[in-house]
């Protein structure tokens, strides 16, 4: 089963402000039927409509409002249903963020990757955390993709993928089961990660077989980088670094042998780049640097751990992303440092045995950290130094100082958490600073 969200189509770009208000979600598949307790209208054999289904939520309204007119809805989603070749079933729904049509008005093109026409557009291809978009531009249809998690970061939006199994696995996905554009492997066509990249094209899928890689590897198009068998990426230099738009890492190793301090293990300086099920360690500077306006990393189920010299994941110079459910322990400095306008969103994530605090906020640096789990780290759990986070729903126990120390003008809101049994206390706050507390457990 998938879901796609897509947009309503427009006869002209000049249509965009006026005409481009709505955002669908999309289910296909013969499950979506069977889990989605929803009443539906049949618009056709394959296009089911339920009027009530909805996945991005403009924050800035209070209510949001259906097509009523079916022709319109069938018409809109049939070239989709098309182009996935089975049963859909839809809601569509006026949703588009104020921000978003503003931005598509000026030029789709730059806000949507990898446009295509609707018939050339790859669906096999589509990387997973993509957010399938159809547009109409001079009587013919487009597609192109936004980041699932960008959306409510760039749009003033909510995103829900609406229905999820009762059982969602945690595990690494199998790699087995993925169309490979190339594959590699020791003593393969291709025995280097490096070899396939440079034969690879934007949108290509590489899979790499179980082995060790003793390379840096620079991403500078758009792929997805697939580890089967966890294989393993070793490097003195970084073992990722971030150079294009997008692009997906997911099941690998990653281990930043030198210890020359010059270099962390993954360094995103542009483009937003997924990175899930991996497990990150070096041997000096951070395992993961995010960093300017332009970077977003998006973090899931890794473990991040034993930077020799460093933080588990820093994040500065105005970048951002989304650090979930990952096991951030063990590192030199604090679990993950936020600075100089950095500004992500941490949650589920566990954060602990650090050798400073487990989140370290400063020098102007945001973020929003939620139902996080922050322990043993050696100093406080939460640290804050000039900057300026929200905290909520957190657990902040078992750390040497206090579970929330704030000081030298910092700010902040800490909401609904659990603050006790620190060794020095549930707050520290200097004369400095403020703030915004409510609903916490000391």
């Amino acid at each position: 089963m998938g879901i796609l969200s897509i947009l309503g189509a427009l006869k002209t770009a000049k249509d965009f402000h006026d005409k481009y208000k709505t955002l669908c979600a999309i289910h296909h598949g013969e499950t979506a039927f069977q889990a989605l307790n929803q009443k539906f209208d049949k618009l056709s054999e394959h296009i089911y409509y339920a009027p009530h289904l909805q996945a991005v939520m403009d924050t800035s309204r209070t209510t949001q409002q259906c097509f009523q007119d079916r022709k319109q809805i069938h018409d809109r989603l049939e070239p989709i249903q098309r182009t996935l070749q089975s049963d859909i079933i839809s809601s569509a729904v006026i949703l588009t963020p104020e921000i978003m049509q503003q931005a598509l008005a000026k030029n789709p093109w730059e806000v949507l990757n990898d446009i295509r026409p609707v018939g050339f557009f790859d669906l096999k291809k589509l990387p997973p955390e993509a957010v399938p978009v159809m547009f109409e531009h001079e009587n013919m249809q487009y597609m192109g993709w936004q980041l699932r998690g960008t959306l409510p970061m760039l749009f003033n939006c909510d995103y829900n993928t609406v229905w999820m199994p009762d059982n969602p696995t945690r595990t690494a996905p199998s790699s087995t089961i993925l169309e490979a554009d190339f594959i590699v492997s020791p003593g393969g066509q291709y025995p280097t990660i490096n070899s396939a990249l440079s034969a690879a094209k934007a949108g290509d899928r590489i899979v790499v077989k179980t082995g060790l890689y003793r390379e840096k590897i620079v991403i500078n198009k758009a792929i997805e980088l697939i580890g089967s068998g966890s294989p393993v990426i070793e490097s003195n230099g970084e073992c990722i670094e971030m150079r294009t738009d997008y692009a997906v890492v997911r099941g690998f190793t990653l281990k930043r042998v030198a210890t020359d301090s010059k270099n962390c293990a993954v360094y995103i300086p542009q483009g937003s780049l997924v990175l899930e099920h991996c497990d990150i360690s070096s041997e000096s500077l951070s395992c993961v640097d995010i960093c300017n306006q332009n970077s977003q990393g998006i973090l899931r189920h890794c473990k991040i751990h034993d930077s020799k010299n460093g933080a588990g994941v820093i994040v500065y110079e105005n970048g951002g992303g989304i650090i979930e459910d990952c096991d951030i322990f063990a590192n030199a400095y604090s679990g993950i440092e936020i600075r100089t306008g950095g500004n992500p969103t941490v949650r589920r994530c566990k954060i602990h045995d650090g050798k400073q605090s487990g989140v370290f906020v400063y020098e102007n640096g945001g973020g929003i950290i939620e139902d996080c789990d922050i322990f043993a780290n050696a100093y406080s759990g939460i640290a804050i130094t000039g900057g300026n986070p929200t905290v909520r729903r957190c657990k902040i126990t078992a750390n040497k100082y206090q579970a929330v120390y704030i000081h030298d003008n910092g700010r902040g809101q800490v909401e609904n958490c659990d603050l006790r049994g620190n060794e020095k206390g549930a707050w520290y706050i200097d004369e400095t600073s403020k703030v915004q507390e409510s609903g916490n457990q000391i």
